[in-house]
């Protein structure tokens, strides 16, 4: 920005009974309106400081303002050498988890979980499951397509025990799940329970990454991770929590719903170790199984006493042929000045 040129001496600027030749004089332009710099490049910055250079500041005034780089929170000074932070730094995203499927409805699990019954009669069925392919938003509208199909116990004449599809009467036992899919289980007349589900787990028990976040020390984190999760064998789920680094503080409060039954399993708080481990079944600590349709809502405050990453996975407990349906975990994460 150029330097500010006054055209005139003082006397005469100050002497000056038009405005308009004091903004001239000051190089103001022709309205009240005071520009900092170009147009297309004006802005106003803030001193730009990491942590420990904020922490060294001894010769602020009340009101300085400055970034806080590592943070990424603004903090008002309210003497020479304390500062309250003003912002606190918020972040809404999901898991990046790519879809996995592959399970068919034979291998589905979903007679084995009781969330489908057999069918005696293919005309009558005693439940029904619908596919709902692409229904990737909150309501399962705007799918590319929906298919029905029945599980029929072979006591019908003519017709093999196995899947069908309804309608057509075709053999569906091969039929692959396509991954983001939300399926809707219909049982007798009343019964009706939705699962959506991005991906599933069959015989794994390889850690998947819900949360992957690096924590600076002395900084107080609140995470929230909520997600959905369908348990074929009921007591096969678990998630894990890491923490690179050491923990001044940390506390963990968390639910279980069965979302079948409409019952609230567990609602348990406390202190949490650097590694944590979260598996759900009658022999854990927390001595209640997953259920076949669930949900878990997660939230960590977290002060750190060195720098770490914190991660957080999700796998089934034991290697089972029977799958895990994990949807995408929502997550929030906020930090700011203990």
């Amino acid at each position: 920005m150029p330097d500010l040129i006054v055209s005139s001496d003082i006397d005469t600027l100050l002497s000056s009974a038009s405005t308009t030749a004091a903004r001239t004089n000051l190089g103001l332009g022709s309205t009240d309106t005071v520009e900092f710099g170009a147009l297309e490049t004006s802005h106003l910055n803030f001193p730009n400081l990491t942590t420990s250079e904020l922490n060294a500041v001894t010769d602020a005034v009340e009101g300085d303002t400055y970034f806080d780089s590592n943070r990424g929170q603004f903090a008002r000074f309210t003497g020479a050498a304390s500062y309250d932070v003003v912002t606190a730094r918020a972040r809404n995203f999901t898991d990046s988890l790519a879809p996995i499927t592959g399970v068919t409805l034979a291998t589905s699990g979903f007679l084995e979980s009781g969330l489908i019954l057999e069918s005696a009669n293919v005309f009558s069925p005693a439940g029904l499951v619908f596919v709902h392919s692409g229904a990737d938003n909150i309501d399962g509208q705007n799918f590319s397509s929906v298919t029905g199909y029945l599980y029929h116990d072979g006591s019908f004449a003519g017709a093999d025990e196995g899947w069908y599809e309804t309608g057509t009467l075709a053999s569906a036992d091969s039929v692959v799940l396509p991954a983001n899919s939300q399926i809707r289980f219909i049982t007798g007349s009343t019964g009706r329970e939705i699962m959506h589900f991005n991906m599933a787990i069959v015989s794994d028990v390889t850690d998947k990454a819900l949360v992957s976040e690096t924590l600076l020390a002395g900084v107080t984190y609140g995470i929230s991770v909520k997600l959905s999760a369908a348990d074929m064998l009921n007591g096969n789920l678990r998630f894990d929590t890491t923490f690179t680094g050491l923990f001044e503080k940390a506390r963990a409060l968390f639910t279980a719903d069965d979302v079948e039954t409409g019952t609230r399993l567990g609602t348990l708080t406390g202190t949490m170790s650097e590694a944590q481990v979260f598996a759900f079944s009658d022999a854990s600590a927390y001595a209640f199984d997953s259920p076949a349709l669930g949900f878990y809502d997660f939230n960590f405050t977290i002060t750190p006493s060195s720098d770490g990453v914190f991660t957080m996975t999700v796998r089934q407990a034991t290697s089972d042929v029977l799958p895990l349906y994990i949807n995408k975990a929502e997550i929030k994460v906020t930090s700011d000045s203990d």
